[in-house]
């Protein structure tokens, strides 16, 4: 699993999903927040990263949690 979880960090940061929220976040924040975002593979519009981080290790959703 460790080998799934390094491919697609180095494959394909720049095209997760967490992206589009985080990147908002990038501007001065007051409060401290907690956020949980779910992304479902048939969401992922890479082919390469549907296959590699959600087909081949047979995952469905990814829940994350953002703090």
């Amino acid at each position: 699993m460790q080998d799934i979880a390094d491919s697609c960090a180095r494959q394909f940061y720049a095209l997760d999903g967490n992206q589009s929220v985080i990147a908002p976040a990038a501007r001065p924040c007051i409060d401290s927040s907690i956020m949980l975002y779910q992304q479902a593979s048939d969401e992922i519009r890479h082919p390469g990263d549907r296959a590699v981080c959600y087909q081949r290790p047979n995952v469905s959703d990814r829940l994350s949690l953002l703090v």
